[in-house]
């Protein structure tokens, strides 16, 4: 894989006379690293995965009864280790940074039941 902001089809690398395939995107670490360290594929997934567990867990999570600092510890244990995996492999622009803290707010406000029109 050549990584670059612009995709390069013209190198050509060899080891003992034989020709070593260029690959467009690769998994590492469970993550898909592409040649131009897009993440926006990878970390849509990502949320999508937090968000279905935490959907799985709803009932606990949004109950009244226990504490906002319990249900959030639980948050960041649970849901946060399933959206951060992997995160060692990621490469942030500026603009990807936004749909962790995004995904942030959603999951604050589903915990204290806040209306998105609120």
């Amino acid at each position: 894989m050549v990584i670059s902001e612009v995709v390069n089809d013209g190198i050509r690398l060899s080891v003992d006379g034989r020709l070593i395939e260029q690959v467009a995107r690769f998994k590492y670490l469970g993550q898909w690293v592409s040649e131009t360290w897009s993440l926006e594929g990878e970390l849509r997934g990502r949320i999508e995965i937090a968000r279905g567990a935490f959907n799985n867990m709803r009932s606990i999570l949004c109950r009244r009864d226990l504490s906002f600092a319990l249900r959030w510890r639980v948050v960041k244990c649970y849901i946060w280790s399933i959206l951060l995996y992997g995160v060692e492999t990621w490469t942030l622009k500026v603009k990807d940074i936004n749909r962790p803290e995004a995904f942030e707010m959603w999951l604050i406000r589903r915990v204290l039941r806040i209306l998105w029109t609120a």
